[in-house]
């Protein structure tokens, strides 16, 4: 975000997320547009492909103009991990009750599960405690599951990183593979075979 306001000093406008958002807005009725061109006459066009260059130019500069606005609100991005962390915290570890709840099925079934953390989760609030604490004395109290997740097993499930872990091996090859495309674009536009003076 940028600027601010004459009553709050404080305040990011997210201008260049407006931006995109707006374009995105124009983009869908040009897109119906070469999609109703689509059908052509045989042997002369009656109006259709005539209609898909008027939309050309105005898909082309919405797209554009998302993209330049994502790109600068990318570029000014500001992480802050340890907030982030401290938030996570603040929620007494209730954000990872659907992970314990699905190693929980596994042993007891998918409806008494549910219901057991269910139980915990609102003991916890109560408690103002942190559910893997609250879980780890359940564990020791219920039998059919004492023996059968160890406090490591559960202290796994409460790990925070571990999603984000997850996430960047999904990404970073997409990320790479998309950036030896835009290098193949970069080196050899093939937009430019549509211009005057193209190859």
């Amino acid at each position: 975000g940028r600027g601010g306001s004459s009553a709050m000093p404080h305040k990011r406008n997210p201008v260049a997320a407006m931006t995109a958002l707006a374009a995105a807005v124009r983009t869908p009725q040009r897109v119906a547009a070469l999609l109703a061109a689509m059908p052509q006459e045989h042997e002369r066009g009656l109006g259709n492909w005539q209609a898909e260059l008027a939309e050309f130019g105005g898909l082309l500069g919405s797209v554009h103009g998302a993209l330049a606005a994502l790109t600068l609100a990318t570029g000014g991005l500001q992480v802050f991990p340890a907030r982030m962390r401290r938030n996570i915290d603040a929620l007494q570890g209730l954000v990872f009750a659907e992970a314990l709840a699905m190693r929980v099925a596994r042993e007891i079934g998918k409806s008494d599960a549910h219901h057991w953390v269910e139980a915990l989760s609102k003991e916890t609030v109560a408690r103002d405690a942190h559910l893997r604490d609250v879980a780890l004395q359940a564990l020791a109290d219920e039998p059919r599951l004492r023996d059968r997740i160890s406090a490591d097993e559960l202290a796994a499930l409460f790990d925070a990183d571990a999603p984000a872990r997850h996430a960047s091996a999904l990404a970073a090859p997409q990320l790479a593979a998309l950036a030896t495309h835009a290098d193949g674009l970069r080196r050899d536009p093939p937009w430019q075979r549509y211009l005057p003076g193209g190859p």
